[in-house]
């Protein structure tokens, strides 16, 4: 092989070397970019999805907390009522009521987040 030819080859080598690095460079990139959008994307899924559980785990607790006074509340109703305790009765009473409040703010709490959720986009 001559000199000439020897060098046209080792530069026809260079260039494809270099078409290759550049291809691969591309190719990287925009899958680099891909990759960052969809990171980028099930980041936020994840962030939604969290806030509602957390929002609704906030409801539960709190009608949870309205039905433990509900029933807190029957008991020493009934108790005060046997045992001719009018305090005890009417602690009861209030007890109840104040359960059913918590219960029923919790409710409107919730219907309040899925409204602002549905106009944010981010409905249930």
């Amino acid at each position: 092989m001559s000199d000439s030819t020897k060098a046209q080859a080792e530069k026809t080598v260079d260039q494809a070397k270099g078409d290759a690095k550049d291809a691969m460079d591309s190719t990287t990139s925009k899958t680099s970019g891909k990759l960052d959008e969809a990171t980028s994307k099930a980041s936020g899924m994840f962030n939604d999805a969290t806030a509602k559980a957390s929002g609704m785990l906030d409801e539960a607790t709190s009608k949870a907390g309205g039905l433990i006074d509900q029933a807190t509340g029957k008991a020493k109703e009934t108790f005060g009522s046997a045992t001719g305790d009018k305090s005890t009765e009417a602690e009861g009473v209030f007890d109840q009521i104040k359960g059913k409040a918590k219960e029923t703010l919790a409710d409107v709490k919730g219907m309040v987040d899925k409204d602002s959720g549905a106009k944010s986009g981010t409905s249930s």
